[in-house]
């Protein structure tokens, strides 16, 4: 190899380093720019509501006017509209999981009238007791030009914005939440009255008909 060839072979090396170098000083500041990024959004987030659903204890909504109460009963959760209904524990573990870590980043702190929201005669009323202390959430008009739903806290005098998921997620009877019969169960039942209906006619019949 040439002193000429040895050269270019250094200044390619030299030029592939710093590319790295500098690869590696943008990277790193993008990741920092998004950490700060991200930060930043965290700290313009308001909590609206954060229940820890292990905690909870009693809670109720509205479906066409009528007010649904759910009180736990040891590890069994009752509806106390109708007691009979055996729900589901997981369903209501995921309805109530809507209730943790409900955040926002539009907040109205200003404002004439809750009528001018919805919040006057609210679309939906939910509470939810943990640990003794009740927390009443009431659930405000659509907002169809920026796609949200207004809310606001008793107690709090800020309006917050949020997405349809607790709109939607407590719109549901508690019918639509009760443990489904195993197939199993029904199936053992029914091959139960099979067996006792064939062995009636059996001692019915003992000799057979010929």
């Amino acid at each position: 190899m040439t002193n000429k060839q040895k050269r270019n072979c250094m200044i390619l090396v030299v030029v592939l380093i710093l590319l790295l170098g500098i690869y590696g000083v943008v990277q790193l500041v993008t990741s920092q720019n998004e950490k700060k990024q991200e930060e930043k959004e965290q700290a313009t987030l308001s909590t609206v509501v954060d229940a820890n659903v292990d905690n909870i204890t009693e809670f109720s909504y509205q479906v066409d006017d009528i007010t649904y109460t759910y009180k736990k009963d040891g590890e069994e959760w009752i509806c106390t509209n109708d007691t009979s209904i055996d729900l589901d524990e997981s369903q209501i573990e995921t309805l109530l999981s809507n209730l943790s870590g409900v955040t926002t980043d539009t907040v109205f702190t200003d404002y004439e009238s809750l009528e001018d929201y919805g919040l006057t005669a609210p679309e939906n009323t939910i509470t939810v007791t943990e640990e003794g202390t009740k927390t009443t959430l009431y659930l405000g008009e659509y907002n169809g030009m920026l796609q949200k739903y207004y809310l606001k806290a008793e107690g709090k005098d800020e309006i917050y914005m949020l997405d349809g998921t607790l709109w939607s997620a407590f719109a549901v009877t508690p019918d639509s939440m009760e443990q489904e019969v195993e197939e199993t169960e029904s199936t053992e039942s029914t091959e139960s009255t099979e067996s006792n209906e064939t062995t009636e006619s059996t001692e019915k019949d003992p000799e057979g008909t010929e």
